[in-house]
């Protein structure tokens, strides 16, 4: 079964925001999912790979993007799910390609 895992791409510039990814991971083939989600370095929590709760400004963009993630998630656990249920061969980017 694949596994789906959020990572944090930061910007090779400090004072810009980084990128949000999924990383989809079928037969130890590895696949980058891009998504248009940005934060600061400061507002990901590397070791629980998950968005810091803050409160400033950005709180409800912040909020906004984890209902996102959770929502994403839930639709590429889904097509993994009708894959398998499928009972066929399929790769990373079957994955990817049906999301």
């Amino acid at each position: 079964m694949a596994s789906i895992k959020v990572r944090f791409r930061p910007s090779t510039n400090e004072d810009k925001e980084g990128t949000i990814y999924y990383q989809v991971i079928q037969n130890r083939v590895i696949r980058q999912l891009k998504t248009d989600y940005r934060l600061f370095m400061h507002e990901w929590n590397e070791d629980n790979n998950a968005i810091i709760a803050t409160n400033n400004s950005r709180q409800n963009y912040l909020q906004s993007i984890e209902e996102h993630i959770d929502w994403d998630i839930k639709r590429l656990q889904s097509v993994i799910n009708q894959l398998e249920k499928k009972r066929i061969k399929y790769s990373a980017d079957d994955i990817i390609s049906t999301f």
